[in-house]
């Protein structure tokens, strides 16, 4: 007996009569969520948590549920949030 992950956003799309980009889109959260939730009882650490997601993420694309636009849209999103503190390392402020 096999199983087809990528047939799970479809499944969920025809139970929950939604679009099936959608369904690729709660599916996708729910495992970024599965990973850090899971690293967050261990640690604290958010660059740890970061990773994390980003891990998450690579899952949900090599499944075939998220475009890789959306691992590039989070690297932009952490690289702006962490830009300040970089330039300040840098700096020596």
């Amino acid at each position: 007996m096999t199983v087809d992950f990528s047939a799970i956003p479809s499944a969920l799309a025809d139970a929950l009569t939604i679009s099936e980009f959608s369904a690729e889109i709660l599916v996708s959260a729910f495992v970024v969520l599965l990973f850090v939730i899971c690293t967050a009882i261990f640690t604290q650490e958010m660059i740890v948590l970061v990773i994390m997601a980003f891990l998450g993420i690579t899952v949900s694309i090599a499944l075939g549920w998220l475009d890789y636009f959306f691992l590039i849209f989070a690297a932009l999103i952490v690289a702006l949030l962490y830009s300040a503190k970089i330039s300040a390392l840098l700096s020596g402020g």
